[in-house]
């Protein structure tokens, strides 16, 4: 464990803004945002980071019906060793549908985000969630996990927005938002 502290802060280093707190999840918290996750589907993860939520939603779920996405190389071969028997793809998530099976664009029941929505521009955050929506099932959703109070993308009314819980045994506390098409 004491390795994923050294590789996540090496990496919030090097790009502060990427990675969005100098911290991972912690277990608890981890554990507490995948009690939103459907009990069977398939389960993409956006902003894998070092594989805290990652290990909770592969605890509950088949591997083959996940797919954790990371941005950046060096995590993406940490979360790949880590995690030998799921998928997980390196690249930016507004490429979504480059980087998923065709098989599960318009099937994917849950997205988890855990990606700092709130320090990219408006512009990105639009083109990220909207990626997201296009690949979901008819009732898929998006939880995005944020440390804000506000949605990220509260500006966005086209987007159905509902904060679904907020967890302050954490900190800084955590806010979850879900994401649904209007």
């Amino acid at each position: 464990m004491f390795s994923d502290y050294k590789l996540f802060f090496k990496r919030w280093l090097k790009s502060p803004s990427q990675l969005g707190t100098f911290l991972p999840f912690g277990e608890r918290l981890s554990r507490w945002i995948t009690t939103f996750i459907p009990s069977n589907g398939k389960v993409l993860e956006f902003g894998s980071g070092v594989g805290r939520v990652t290990q909770c939603i592969l605890d509950h779920h088949q591997s083959q019906n996940f797919i954790g996405i990371e941005i950046d190389p060096e995590l993406s071969i940490f979360l790949k060793s880590k995690f030998p028997d799921a998928k997980i793809v390196t690249g930016d998530v507004k490429n979504l549908d480059a980087m998923i099976p065709s098989d599960w664009i318009g099937h994917v029941d849950c997205i988890i985000s855990e990606v700092p929505l709130m320090y990219m521009p408006l512009s990105e955050r639009e083109c990220l969630i909207n990626a997201a929506l296009n690949v979901l099932s008819d009732k898929g959703f998006v939880l995005h996990a944020t440390y804000s109070i506000f949605s990220p993308i509260h500006q966005i009314k086209t987007i159905k927005q509902e904060c679904v819980g907020m967890y302050f045994l954490h900190f800084p506390p955590c806010f979850l938002w879900k994401y649904t098409k209007k």
